[in-house]
């Protein structure tokens, strides 16, 4: 099975820190989201792997190459106008030549993708949403089954849609390559709006149940969520791995402060005196930060400075950033 993994989206609500950087390539845990994407493809046996780029698409091929190094083979779709998720699975039909999986850039998972295809080859489906049973549904899309997994509705992002039980839309899709017949080329095509309507619900589509875990990175919320949800799960190595602290290569900690983990600190990060880090604190390489800071439950990128006395929390700063000595910073991007 190949897959497709859709990369070219702005990433609007997470602005400014896709300003200079396409969504897929934001960090978790210090590793670009698209990253961890190929990975778990890999690790589930997919490693003929296309990726549609459009909105600074130099910046992934650039970083992923030809997935040699990865243990991977990447081709690359360009997308010179926005062409929808199904659009851009309309243009790389080239590529999709047989059984195919779809995968928004902006998520991550750890979800069975071997056991979803055999639930689709086992129904004989055209295509196979991924689903998620969620207690809130908010921007996420809606699904309802019937008894054999047919797909009978589907709403996008319903307004009142807060609370409660849902089953939601993954973003994750498997497809055989006849529905590509169904997408029309060179123009804006949406999965949700345009081929998943009341009129084709119930045609071909059947709806897996997946267990493991799931989550986009679309918005701050989400963002930080799931690094907390990560690290809570203890993805970090042996022992009592949600107290762990990971600290990369030529960290410097000072012996009066404090790192509590879960906690992730990369190469070369720097701490001075007097400081408590974490729980559910990222600091990427090269951050330096100064004496009697407190920084929890926020991400630090590469690169950036902490001035001394500063108070971080619910925060996201985006690479190379400065902050002033004795700021106090919440549920902010920077």
């Amino acid at each position: 099975m190949k897959a497709l993994i859709l990369a070219g989206g702005y990433g609007t609500r997470l602005m400014p820190l896709t300003a200079n950087k396409p969504k897929p390539m934001i960090p978790i845990l210090n590793k670009p989201v698209i990253l961890h994407i190929i990975e778990h493809l890999k690790a589930n046996s997919i490693k003929s792997i296309a990726v549609a780029v459009s909105h600074l698409s130099e910046k992934i091929t650039g970083y992923l190459s030809d997935g040699s190094g990865l243990g991977v083979s990447i081709t690359y779709f360009y997308d010179k106008e926005p062409l929808g998720t199904a659009g851009c699975v309309k243009n790389a039909a080239p590529f999709l030549d047989g059984r195919f999986i779809v995968v928004s850039g902006d998520s991550f998972t750890d979800i069975d993708l071997r056991e979803a295809a055999a639930f689709h080859d086992g129904h004989g489906a055209l295509g196979t949403l991924i689903l998620k049973r969620m207690g809130n549904a908010k921007g996420c899309g809606v699904v309802e089954t019937d008894g054999d997994m047919a797909i009978t509705r589907f709403e996008e992002k319903p307004r009142h849609a807060h609370t409660g039980e849902y089953t939601v839309n993954t973003g994750i899709y498997i497809f055989e390559p006849a529905i590509l017949e169904r997408i029309p080329p060179n123009v804006r095509f949406d999965f949700a709006k345009d081929l998943f309507t009341p009129r084709h619900a119930v045609d071909g589509y059947k709806g897996y149940v997946a267990e493991g875990y799931w989550s986009d990175v679309g918005s701050l919320r989400s963002y930080l969520d799931v690094h907390v949800d990560i690290l809570r799960k203890g993805y970090l190595g042996a022992g009592d791995r949600r107290r762990a602290v990971t600290r990369g290569r030529g960290c410097v900690i000072h012996d009066e402060s404090v790192v509590e983990g879960p906690c992730v600190l990369g190469d070369d990060v720097t701490i001075g005196p007097g400081c408590a880090i974490g729980p559910y604190a990222v600091v990427g390489e090269g951050t330096s930060i100064g004496r009697g800071c407190h920084i929890s439950r926020s991400i630090l990128w590469d690169g950036c400075v902490v001035g001394e006395g500063s108070c971080l929390k619910d925060t996201v700063i985006s690479s190379g950033r400065r902050i002033g000595a004795h700021s106090k910073v919440r549920k902010a991007i920077i």
